[in-house]
C-alpha cells in the first residue's frame, strides 16, 4: 500500500517543483443545452446564453497543465420556435436554468508554433442547476404525458447539484510578453436526468449534455524560478514540437 502511494506522491512533487508559470483569466462565451428538447446544430444559436468564467491555470512543464475554473451560465430551450418541427411545436416543452461549475481539467498541448499552440483537456466538475419548466400541461395532458409522469418530474424540479466531465479543445495565442488569448470549446456530459426538469414526462433513459463555446484573455504570472524567462520561454514556444512524455 505504502509502495502504491510512494509513486502518485514522487510525480505529483516532481512537477509541482518543475512548474514554470501561473496564468490566470476571464472567459466569455455562451453556453448551449442538449437533452430532452430537440436542440441541435441548426437550432443552436437562438437558444445560445451568456456564460462567464474566472480561471487559474497552473502549468507544471511544457505538456502539461492544471486548471481550476468557475463558471456562471444558463440554460435554454423552447420547442415553440421551431414550428416547421411539428412533434415539437404541438408538445411546446421550454425550460430556463441558471448553472454554476466548478471545474478541475488536466490539459495537454498537442502541438505548438511560434506563439501558438493547441491544447485538450478532460476532468471532473461540479453543476449546480435549478430549471423553471413549462410542461404545457393544458395541451399536453394523456397525450405526450401521464399525471403520473407529470408529478414525477415536478417533485424533482428543483435546485440540484450534478457531477460533469468537461471534455474538449482550444487554442491559446500570446499577445504580449504577459497576456494571452484564448478559444476554447467543450462540452460536459452530466450524470442527471433532470438539467431541463423534463424526465418522466420525455426520454428518461437518457441524460443531458451541455457546451461551452468561450473566448479568454488571460495574465501569465512567472514564478521565482523562471522570472527570469521570457513567457515564450516559460511556456516553451520553440517552433513545432510535438509532447514529450
Amino acid at each position: 500500500m505504502k509502495q502504491s502511494l510512494f509513486l502518485p506522491i514522487t510525480l505529483l512533487v516532481s512537477f509541482t517543483l518543475n512548474a514554470q508559470t501561473w496564468e490566470a483569466g476571464l472567459s466569455l462565451g455562451g453556453a448551449v443545452y442538449s437533452g430532452d428538447i430537440g436542440v441541435n446544430l441548426s437550432n443552436a444559436l437562438p437558444q445560445t446564453r451568456p456564460a462567464i468564467g474566472l480561471f487559474g491555470d497552473y502549468h507544471l512543464n511544457a505538456n502539461w497543465g492544471l486548471r481550476t475554473q468557475l463558471t456562471f451560465a444558463s440554460l435554454y430551450a423552447d420547442e415553440k420556435k421551431y414550428p416547421n418541427q411539428s412533434f415539437s411545436a404541438q408538445r411546446a416543452f421550454s425550460f430556463q436554468s441558471p448553472i454554476t461549475e466548478l471545474s478541475f481539467t488536466p490539459e495537454l498541448t498537442l502541438f505548438r508554433k511560434g506563439n501558438l499552440y493547441w491544447y485538450a483537456f478532460a476532468g471532473v466538475a461540479a453543476t449546480y442547476f435549478n430549471p423553471t419548466t413549462n410542461y404545457n400541461e393544458s395541451s399536453n395532458a394523456d397525450i405526450f404525458f401521464t399525471p403520473t409522469q407529470l408529478t414525477a418530474d415536478r417533485l424533482s424540479q428543483k435546485a440540484h447539484v450534478t457531477l460533469a466531465v468537461p471534455v474538449g479543445t482550444g487554442v491559446k495565442y500570446i499577445l504580449h510578453p504577459n497576456w494571452v488569448l484564448g478559444v476554447e470549446l467543450g462540452v460536459r456530459k452530466t450524470f442527471t436526468d433532470q438539467l431541463d426538469g423534463l424526465s418522466q414526462t420525455a426520454s428518461p433513459n437518457r441524460n443531458d449534455y451541455y457546451l461551452f463555446g468561450t473566448i479568454s484573455v488571460s495574465m501569465v504570472f512567472p514564478t521565482k524560478k523562471s522570472q527570469s524567462k521570457s513567457p515564450l520561454t516559460q511556456f516553451q514556444y520553440q517552433g513545432l514540437d510535438c509532447p514529450r512524455f
